[in-house]
């Protein structure tokens, strides 16, 4: 079950981080006082929020993982 969802988590990451990195990049390129800039930075602190929603996510699938495998284990 938790790989299922790992792999889930894995294909929204990707595009998370690619697309934190290409804010990064176009940040380069404008102006320090520009209304693209402010975009920028807002739209980066969702893509930050996103990541952090992810780790979470990510976190709490290795807990139920480590949970399920306990719980097989005393059915034994």
């Amino acid at each position: 079950m938790s790989r299922k969802y790992k792999g889930i988590i894995n294909d929204i990451s990707n595009p998370v981080d690619s697309t934190n990195r290409f804010i990064n990049l176009a940040l380069n390129t404008v102006g320090d006082n520009s209304q693209g800039r402010q975009f920028l930075l807002e739209s980066k602190q969702g893509i930050r929020k996103t990541a952090a929603l992810l780790k979470k996510l990510n976190d709490y699938s290795l807990k139920i993982e480590k949970e399920i495998v306990e719980m097989s284990k005393t059915d034994e």
